[in-house]
C-alpha cells in the first residue's frame, strides 16, 4: 500500500483527518513501512492512532490550539503534555516489547504469566536484589595469551603482574 493510501485508508478507519505530524511519528516509528509489507493491517495502525491520542488526550496533532489555550493564556499550572508523551511512549514501547521471545518468556518463567501493576514493581524489584544477594562488581584487565597456554595479566592496582595457565578438562 503507497504512503497516501494508507493514509486514507487510516482516515476512513478513524473516521477523521491524519495531521501530518501523525503520519511522521508512525512512518518514523516503522508503521508504515509495516503496513506496506502487510507485517501489520491498516486495522493495527488506527488501533496505534488511536491509542497515542488517548494518551495524549485526544489530540492527535497539527493543529493549532484553540486561542484561549496558547501559551500565555492558559493555567499557571505544567503543561501535562511531557507526561503524556512518555506515557504514550511507554504504551507503545511496551506493545512492541510484548512480541519478543525473550519478554513473553520472562513473562511467563518468572511472573507466572501475570504483569505487576505499577505500584508492585518498586517491590518487586527491591524484593529481587535482595534474593540475589550482594551486588558484583565487574572488572576488565587487559591479558596477554601465550601461545604455551599462559596468561598474563596487569595488576589492576598498578603494581606487578599476575601469571596462570589455563587448564583443558578432558570429557
Amino acid at each position: 500500500m503507497h504512503n497516501n493510501r494508507i493514509r486514507l485508508a487510516l482516515e476512513e478507519r478513524l473516521n477523521r483527518p491524519v495531521a501530518d505530524e501523525m503520519m511522521e511519528f508512525l512512518s518514523a516509528q516503522g508503521y508504515i513501512e509495516d503496513v506496506e509489507i502487510n507485517a501489520r493491517d491498516i486495522n493495527d495502525l488506527a488501533e496505534i492512532v488511536r491509542r497515542v491520542m488517548r494518551a495524549s488526550g485526544g489530540v492527535a496533532g497539527g493543529k493549532d490550539a484553540p486561542r484561549m489555550l496558547r501559551r500565555g493564556n492558559g493555567s499557571k499550572e505544567p503543561s501535562p503534555t511531557p507526561l503524556l508523551r512518555s506515557q504514550a511512549l511507554s504504551i507503545l514501547l511496551a506493545k512492541e516489547a510484548e512480541k519478543e521471545t525473550e519478554v513473553q518468556a520472562f513473562r511467563q518463567e518468572v511472573l507466572g504469566g501475570n504483569l505487576l501493576d505499577v505500584d508492585q514493581v518498586e517491590i518487586w524489584v527491591t524484593s529481587q536484589a535482595a534474593l540475589d544477594g550482594p551486588e558484583t562488581i565487574w572488572l576488565k584487565v587487559p591479558v596477554k595469551y601465550a601461545a604455551d597456554g599462559s596468561i598474563t595479566s596487569q595488576s589492576v592496582f598498578g603494581g606487578g603482574t599476575g601469571s596462570w595457565r589455563l587448564e583443558g578438562k578432558e570429557s
